[in-house]
């Protein structure tokens, strides 16, 4: 029997112990927190960037686009004329 409670007596841990492991866990969740919100700056910064990058694109395209327009279509023409008081 003396055995039994030398060796369950090993296997308790001490209130000490118990608090400094829970203290490391907190440690290593601050820790992981931190991580995350460095994470989440760089993932926003690059996802504005590509946000720029594509209304670049768009109002490339759309420029083309409106001059295509102009050019291939004289009745197109003479409608933007008329829109901007330039024909009466």
């Amino acid at each position: 029997m003396p055995h039994l409670t030398e060796g369950l007596t090993k296997e308790l841990i001490t209130k000490a112990e118990f608090y400094g492991e829970i203290r490391l866990i907190k440690q290593e969740i601050e820790a992981l927190r931190q991580e995350m919100r460095t994470l989440k700056t760089e993932l926003e910064a690059k996802i504005e960037n590509e946000i720029l990058k594509l209304d670049r694109k768009f109002t490339i395209l759309f420029l083309i686009l409106l001059f295509a327009i102009i050019f291939l279509n004289k009745e197109a023409l003479e409608v933007i004329a008329k829109l901007f008081g330039l024909i009466k």
